[in-house]
This record gives C-alpha cells, sequence and structure tokens, in this order.
C-alpha cells in the first residue's frame, strides 16, 4: 500500500513538472515569435505558413490557459501589423471567427479581451488597406487586357466583427476596451474602402457618442470624436443623428471642453455638415450610376441626404450659443484650431447672419487684426510656417464671408426703412423684415470700424446705401417714421449707429476721395439733409464737424476739386446746402 501510494506521487510529481515545462516551452515559443514578428520580413514569413492558422485555432481551445491565449493574440495582433504582404491562400476569414468566438466565450476576462480586441482591430484594417489599394488600381488607368483587382473570398469580413466591436462601445464596458474599440474606428474611417462605407451609419455614430459621453479620459474622448468626424466625412447622416438624438446644445457645450483635441475634432466633424459640396453628390451619383444602381432609388437616397445635411446646417447656424462658445475660447487656442474655428464660423454666418453680429460683439475683428499683424511680426520671417499660412487662409474665408454680407445688411435696413417712411403704424411684414435689418445693424459699424475690413467694404454702392440711411434718420428724429412697435428703443439705435458710421467715414476720406463725382454727391448732400433738419444740438454740432471734415478733405485733394467745374462740383452743391441749412 504504501509503495503505490509513493507511485502514484511520484506520478502526479512527473506529470505537473512535464506540464510546467510544457507551459513554459509555450511562453518562451510565443515571446519568440511577438519579438522576431516586429520585423517585416519574420512577420510576412510567419503569415504565410502553416502558424498562422493554429494561433488562430489554438484562441478556441479550452486546454490552453488564458495567459497562453493572451499571448497568442498579441502575437497574432503583430503580424497582422507588421506583415505586407498575405498571401490570397491564407484564410483571413477563419482567423475573423475564431477571434471573435475567443472574444464571445471570454468576454468577462477583461485582459484577455483587450489582448483578443487588439488582433481583430490589427486584421480589420490590414484587410481594409488592402481593400483600398485595390479600389485604386482599380480606378487608375489599365490596358484592357488587364483584369480588375479582387480580394479573395477568402478575406471576407464576417458581419460579426462590427457587431462585436459596437459590443465593446457600451457605457458600461472597460474604458481601455471602449478605447480600443474606437481606435478601430478611427483606423478603419481613414481608408476609402467598403469597410469604411459599412461602418459609416447612425448606430456607429450613436455608439460613438455615448462613448465619448462616458468616457474618463480625453484620450478615450478624442478619439470617439476623431471617429466620428471622419465618419461623418464618409456620410454626413451621422452626424446629423447625432445632432438629433443627443439636442445640438448638448453637442455645442462640448466646444467648452478644456482639451483642445476634443474641441479640434468636433469642429471637424461640424465642418462636415457645411463643406459637402453639390459637386460631390454629383459625384456620387455618376458612381453609382455607373454602378448600375436603380435611378429612382438612386435620387430618393441622395435628396434623402441633402435633406439631412441641411437641416443639421441649420441647426447649428441657428444655435446661439455655438458662436458664444467659438468666441469664449477663440483667444486661448492654438493657432490650427483657431483657423477652423474661422472657418465654422464662415459656414454659420454664411446661413444666418444674426451670427455675425454676435461674433463681432464677441471681438472677432479685433482677433483678427491680431492675427493678421503677427506673422509680420515674427523675427525669422524666411522659415515656414504652415500654421501661420493655414489660419491666413482661413482667415481669408472668413473674411469673403463678412465683405458679402455687410453691403447686404445695409441694402436691407436701407430698403426697410424706405418702406416705413413716412407710417405711423407699419404692417406686421414690414416690422418683422425691419426688426431683422436693425438687430444686424451693428455688423456695418464693426466693419467701418476695423481697419481690416474697412477698405475692403466702403465702395459706391455702400456710400448709395448709406446715404439713403443718412436720408432716411431725420424722419426717425421727428417722429415721422415710428419705430416703437419693433423695439422701444429702435430709433435711438438707427440714430446712435449711424451717426457713428458717418463720423469714420468722414475721419478717413482715403476711402472714398477717389469715387465718381455721383457718388460723392450722393453722401455729401445725404450729411447736409441731416444737417437742415431741427434735432438734437449735438446731433447737428456733430454732422457739421463731419460734413466740414469732408469738404476740407476734398478741397485738399487736387484730383477731386480740380478737374470738376465749379458749378457742377459735388463739393460746391453740398457746401451750398450746408451753407443754407446754417
Amino acid at each position: 500500500s504504501s509503495s503505490s501510494t509513493a507511485a502514484a506521487s511520484s506520478s502526479s510529481r512527473a506529470g505537473t513538472a512535464s506540464g510546467q515545462y510544457t507551459v513554459r516551452v509555450r511562453a518562451h515559443t510565443l515571446a519568440y515569435l511577438y519579438a522576431v514578428c516586429h520585423h517585416t520580413e519574420a512577420a510576412n514569413s510567419v503569415a504565410n505558413s502553416p502558424i498562422l492558422p493554429q494561433l488562430a485555432s489554438a484562441l478556441k481551445s479550452s486546454a490552453l490557459a488564458d495567459p497562453v491565449k493572451e499571448s497568442v493574440a498579441k502575437v497574432l495582433g503583430m503580424v497582422a501589423r507588421q506583415a505586407t504582404a498575405i498571401a490570397d491562400t491564407v484564410n483571413v476569414t477563419d482567423m475573423f471567427t475564431c477571434v471573435v468566438e475567443a472574444l464571445r466565450d471570454n468576454f468577462r476576462n477583461t485582459v484577455l479581451k483587450r489582448r483578443l480586441l487588439a488582433a481583430l482591430g490589427e486584421l480589420l484594417f490590414y484587410v481594409a488597406a488592402q481593400a483600398e489599394a485595390a479600389a485604386a488600381a482599380n480606378d487608375a488607368p489599365r490596358g484592357e487586357d488587364v483584369p480588375a483587382v479582387e480580394l479573395p473570398e477568402r478575406w471576407r469580413v464576417p458581419s460579426v466583427v462590427y457587431k462585436m466591436i459596437y459590443r465593446c462601445l457600451q457605457k458600461d464596458e472597460d474604458q481601455m476596451v471602449v478605447h480600443y474599440a474606437a481606435k478601430i474606428l478611427e483606423n478603419v474611417s481613414t481608408l476609402r474602402c467598403e469597410h469604411a462605407q459599412v461602418l459609416a451609419k447612425h448606430e456607429t455614430g450613436s455608439l460613438l457618442w455615448t462613448a465619448f459621453c462616458y468616457g474618463k479620459s480625453n484620450a478615450v474622448k478624442r478619439t470617439c470624436l476623431v471617429a466620428l468626424a471622419r465618419f461623418s466625412a464618409i456620410g454626413s447622416s451621422v452626424f446629423q443623428h447625432v445632432l438629433d438624438s443627443a439636442g445640438v446644445v448638448a453637442v455645442v457645450d462640448v466646444l467648452l471642453d478644456a482639451s483642445v483635441g476634443v474641441r479640434q475634432a468636433l469642429v471637424n466633424a461640424m465642418l462636415t455638415l457645411f463643406l459637402e459640396s453639390p459637386a460631390e453628390v454629383a459625384a456620387q451619383a455618376a458612381v453609382a450610376a455607373a454602378l448600375g444602381v436603380d435611378g429612382a432609388g438612386l435620387a430618393e437616397a441622395l435628396s434623402k441626404k441633402t435633406d439631412d445635411t441641411a437641416r443639421g446646417q441649420s441647426a447649428l447656424a441657428d444655435c446661439p450659443a455655438l458662436v458664444d462658445n467659438l468666441m469664449r475660447k477663440m483667444e486661448s487656442s492654438p493657432p490650427v484650431l483657431r483657423a477652423k474655428y474661422y472657418l465654422l464660423l464662415a459656414c454659420v454666418c454664411q446661413h444666418n447672419r444674426t451670427n455675425l453680429m454676435h461674433a463681432c460683439n464677441g471681438k472677432l475683428l479685433a482677433l483678427m487684426e491680431k492675427d493678421d499683424r503677427s506673422p509680420h511680426q515674427l523675427e525669422h520671417a524666411d522659415e515656414p510656417r504652415d500654421e501661420e499660412d493655414y489660419l491666413a487662409r482661413c482667415g481669408c474665408q472668413l473674411l469673403r464671408v463678412i465683405v458679402h454680407n455687410t453691403p447686404l445688411i445695409l441694402h436691407e435696413l436701407a430698403l426697410g426703412l424706405d418702406v416705413v417712411h413716412g407710417r405711423k403704424h407699419p404692417s406686421p411684414a414690414q416690422v418683422r423684415q425691419l426688426r431683422g435689418s436693425l438687430e444686424t445693424m451693428p455688423v456695418v459699424l464693426f466693419t467701418v470700424t476695423s481697419p481690416l475690413t474697412r477698405a475692403l467694404v466702403v465702395d459706391p454702392r455702400f456710400l448709395q446705401e448709406f446715404g439713403v440711411v443718412l436720408r432716411q434718420l431725420p424722419g426717425i428724429v421727428q417722429g415721422e417714421t415710428n419705430l416703437e412697435d419693433i423695439e422701444s428703443d429702435a430709433a435711438f439705435a438707427v440714430k446712435q449707429n449711424t451717426i457713428a458710421c458717418a463720423e469714420i467715414l468722414a475721419q478717413h476720406a482715403e476711402l472714398w476721395l477717389h469715387f465718381d463725382d455721383a457718388t460723392l454727391l450722393h453722401f455729401l448732400q445725404s450729411l447736409a439733409c441731416v444737417l437742415a433738419v431741427r434735432s438734437a444740438a449735438d446731433t447737428r454740432v456733430a454732422v457739421l464737424a463731419m460734413l466740414t471734415q469732408c469738404l476740407a478733405a476734398g478741397l485738399r485733394d487736387s484730383t477731386v476739386f480740380a478737374p470738376v467745374p465749379e458749378h457742377t462740383s459735388p463739393l460746391a452743391v453740398a457746401n451750398d446746402d450746408a451753407a443754407a441749412a446754417a
């Protein structure tokens, strides 16, 4: 009995030693493979050998301990990451299936789940990159006898792969797992392939936004928003769905986040709604038609996409908090992010001019002047400055929007004041139209005051429109035109803004001295008309000083006064009107 017990104990120790030896051999072998597969040649050799299928099959084995499976997943991910030439005979679909099944069976094992998810992401990215290369090769010119490049059927990505990635993005998931899943989506979204198109849908946007909201680190939040922005560039309805589900205000409030990367990613996503041109939609239609897609279905899909984009643009442009949040973070942002702010402001101001007034109230033009001067104050002027160049280009886009909309604002104001001239009770439609024009009137004053926009805005058309507004001022001051139905202090606001603009124009005669006689005559006679009306003494004194400045500037400029006969000189006519009024 004692001898049999000793024999059994000896056999047990031998079996334990043999098992430990086997575990050590496996661990050393996997560590060796992981080390050598950092080199591309070794990774290619392993990928095209029987080792790779055996590694994938080992993940499903119940006999292997979890630490061994973790090492297997590490090797599998390293091979997929470093390999550049996997043969078409390798069954990548089976490897996808093995990894997904291992993930499903070990979903509660957080450490193993991280390794498996990383390996799954590397495999998916490799297949997506090969699909992009094949599409690029097919788009390139080739001979008639050269067949199209197609990925083998063994490289098909099962739909369960995408479902498993979505499952790893849930709000109660481990943060590192969420980061891995978001990074997989971000990497695939950088490629132009069918896999990115499959993932560019509403469910992806919702899960990424949820993962962002519940993210505990800036790295997780930034990765989620970068992936969301890139999928929005593929399909703008992705971000539109986020706006509908989360709410525009909640999305816009993210711009107050302290992380620069988070804010930049969100601004990129917003810009995808505005920068999708009709030419891109037409190009998509042409491609779909070439592929034989049904015409009615294509037209319906494109129409829905255009409607979603327009709805998203209106939602952002009509949100006052967007411009306020942008202006609060504008000055403290780095040049690249500030340039994107300029571009987004240009888009929302083009859709809604009220945003232009909010931006100007937030000292937008002062910040643009500072950025316009800063490159010239740098000491090393011959060194390349890509950030400053990008900032200058985006600033020019915003400047074009400001210069384009300022005359339109002045024209609508002049037209609205002309319609209600002499009316004690304007109609509701006239009140509604004039209220919008009066809200944006300060933009005219801001642009005339700023040296950055002053010379670009003031032209003959501007002076003529401004002259119309000046001629309406006496009626407003004397009460002939009633603006109380619009606002209680509307008449005072019109008077103050108009007089302030006229003072700026009088102080900078170089802006209008070179214009034709009709323009000068219209502008100066409008000033004389304001002076002729009996109103407050301070107003008349201010207008008289402005008219004197204008006449003195014209008399000093020989190009204005000398070539024109005295009896037809606009300055002489305006001088006579001023003398008669006095």
